[in-house]
């Protein structure tokens, strides 16, 4: 079998009809249908992680900005209340030190008031 029975034997033989393509129809504008999809997952993400993000952010930051400001309230309250009494009380001498009782006795008297509120059980909803 030489070189010539090859060829003899390739160009005899009869060629097999090509199959019509089967690929699927790839539309014109597949790039724009593709950046459409992507920035819709993208957005779609971004809704979903980004936006609880801020906002737990933005409750943080108020929270702590809200808790400054009571403390120094408190402060500012306490120290006034202070000045007051012992400015006006008719103790002479005693007014620092009744006006510390006087406070103490406040705050002690709410903060009762809030512990036995505290321990008392929930009412069922009926």
């Amino acid at each position: 079998m030489g070189w010539a029975s090859l060829q003899s034997d390739v160009m005899t033989q009869p060629s097999k009809p090509s199959k019509p393509s089967t690929a699927p129809v790839v539309p014109d504008d597949w790039p724009a249908q593709a950046a459409e999809r992507i920035e819709d997952l993208v957005g779609t993400v971004r809704d979903k992680t980004t936006g609880p993000v801020m906002a737990a952010a933005r409750w943080a930051v108020y929270g702590a900005l809200m808790l400054i400001v009571g403390i120094a309230a408190i402060i500012l309250l306490t120290t006034m209340v202070l000045r007051f009494l012992q400015s006006y009380l008719p103790f002479g001498d005693a007014n620092v030190w009744v006006s510390y009782l006087i406070l103490g006795a406040i705050t002690t008297t709410g903060g009762l008031v809030l512990l036995g509120k505290a321990k008392q059980p929930a009412e069922v909803a009926k």
